[in-house]
C-alpha cells in the first residue's frame, strides 16, 4: 500500500544544540516545562514560571522550598533526542540564582536515564560555595575549583558555562569552567571519552521553606553527525483512515498523506514540500508528527478530500 522510496543514507557533521531551554513560553506553575522529568513528581507543585522582565516576557524556571525534609535530593532531568558521542567536546551553559538551596548539575552518561541516577559535575551549597566532582560517579561535589573559594552571591543571577573536553589518551575529562566570565580549568575522572552523554539534570535540596532556585537559558551544544533527511515512505489514507493502494488509480476519498522521513526534520519545512493542484502550487494544512523510531512524518490533510478529475503532485 505505501510507496517505499529507496535512497542512500548521507551524513554530514556540524554544530548542533542538544538542548535549548529559555522558558519564555513556560506559563503553568505546578507543571514541569516541556522536556523535563522529575525524580519526585510530588515536588512539581513547587515549580513555577518566574518573570525576569515584564516588558520582554523573559521568563525563568523557579523552584521554592516546601518546608519538608532537607535530606531528599530532587532532580529535574532533560534527556537528549540524540546523545553526544564519546570523546566529543561540547559545552553546557545556564544562568542560576539561588538562596538557601543546595543544587547540582549532573551529566548523564550512557545508561544513566533512570530518574535518580546522578553523576555530579558542579554544585553549590546553601551558602553559594561552588565546587566540582573530580570522581566519575559522585552525586555530590567536594573538590575545590581553585585555591580560594568560588562563591555565588545569593539573590543574584550568575552565568555559568562548562566546556567539557574528554581526552581518551589521558583517560580524563577536562572542564573549562566560566563563572561570570572568570575561567577555571579542572581535571576529572569522568569517562566521557568512552561513554556518550545522554542528557543533563539539575538536582536540588531545600534547606528550608525560604529556599529558592531559579534556572534560565540552559543550552547544551557541540559537534554532531547528522543524517540528511530523505523520504522513506509515502502513505495515503482515506476518510476511514485505511491505507490506500498507490499502484493503481487513486480515489478522491483520500483524506491525508503521510510523508515519513528517515530522521528528525526541521519545523521550517513548508517551502521544501510543495503541493500542486493541476500544475498550480497550492497551500495545504499539515502537522509534524513524532515517530517512535526518532523520525518525523509530515501529515498533509485533505479535509475536503480530492477534487475529481484533477491532478495532484506532491514535490519534496
Amino acid at each position: 500500500y505505501p510507496l517505499d522510496v529507496k535512497t542512500e543514507e548521507r551524513w554530514v557533521t556540524g554544530n548542533a544544540d542538544f538542548a535549548d531551554f529559555n522558558f519564555n513560553s513556560y506559563t503553568n506553575g505546578g507543571v514541569l516545562p516541556d522536556g523535563f522529568v522529575s525524580s519526585n513528581e510530588v515536588k512539581n507543585e513547587y515549580v513555577f514560571p518566574e518573570i525576569r522582565d515584564t516588558a520582554s516576557g523573559d521568563t525563568a524556571l523557579g523552584i521554592k522550598g516546601f518546608g519538608g525534609s532537607t535530606r531528599e535530593i530532587t532532580s529535574l532531568a532533560a534527556i537528549f533526542d540524540n546523545a553526544i558521542e564519546p570523546n566529543k567536546d561540547y559545552s553546557i551553559e545556564f544562568e542560576v540564582k539561588s538562596k538557601n538551596m543546595r543544587w547540582w548539575l549532573y551529566i548523564r552518561e550512557d545508561g544513566d536515564t533512570a530518574a535518580k541516577k546522578n553523576r555530579a559535575a558542579i554544585g553549590s551549597d546553601e551558602n553559594g560555595v561552588l565546587k566540582y566532582a573530580a570522581a566519575s560517579d559522585k552525586s555530590s561535589v567536594s573538590d575545590s575549583i581553585t585555591d580560594g573559594e568560588v562563591i555565588l552571591n545569593p539573590d543574584e543571577w550568575h552565568k555559568i558555562k562548562i566546556n567539557v573536553k574528554p581526552n581518551k589518551s589521558a583517560k580524563e575529562t577536562i572542564y573549562d569552567l566560566y563563572i561570570d566570565g572568570e575561567k577555571y580549568t579542572v581535571s576529572t575522572l569522568r569517562e566521557l571519552f568512552d561513554k556518550s552523554t545522554e542528557g543533563i539534570a539539575f538536582g536540588y535540596n531545600e534547606r528550608g521553606a525560604d529556599s529558592e532556585l531559579y534556572l534560565d537559558n540552559i543550552k547544551v551544544s557541540g559537534e554532531m553527525t547528522f543524517k540528511l533527511p530523505e523520504v522513506e515512505r509515502i502513505t495515503f489514507y482515506d476518510v476511514n483512515l485505511n491505507a490506500v493502494r498507490t499502484d493503481d488509480s487513486v480515489t478522491t476519498m483520500i483524506n491525508k498523506a503521510e510523508i515519513k522521513f528517515n530522521t528528525r526534520i526541521t519545523k521550517n519545512f513548508y517551502d521544501y514540500i510543495r503541493l500542486y493542484l493541476d500544475s498550480v502550487r497550492t497551500d495545504y494544512d499539515y502537522e509534524l508528527a513524532d515517530n517512535d523510531d526518532k523520525t518525523n512524518s509530515v501529515i498533509i490533510r485533505f479535509d475536503n478530500m480530492l477534487k475529481p478529475l484533477s491532478e495532484y503532485i506532491i514535490e519534496v
